[in-house]
């Protein structure tokens, strides 16, 4: 969902933490049913990254805290704990 599509509360306020858009989806092998990804643009390191992902995602083992784990190459994925992580990729996705 772009953020335009938000109120403009809500958008000044993603924009303020640095986002440029966000996504739901529905997750059926959590008791919580859900996780939301939200896509970064600024104050990020993406001139670096390209690509950066705050996620939440409940019943993901990937969020805990010093989770890390990489392809080698160009995605990263760091648990950050409380159900969140970041996906990083130096590739243009």
């Amino acid at each position: 969902m772009d953020l335009d599509d938000l109120s403009d509360e809500l958008r000044e306020r993603m924009e303020d933490l640095g986002f440029r858009s966000f996504r739901y989806e529905s997750n059926s092998n959590c008791s919580k049913k859900y996780r939301f990804s939200f896509i970064a643009w600024e104050d990020w390191n993406t001139d670096n990254l390209n690509h950066v992902e705050i996620i939440y995602s409940p019943c993901d083992p990937e969020t805990e805290k010093g989770f890390h784990t990489s392809d080698g190459f160009h995605i990263d994925i760091i648990g950050a704990g409380g159900d969140w992580k970041i996906l990083s990729d130096t590739d243009f996705i």
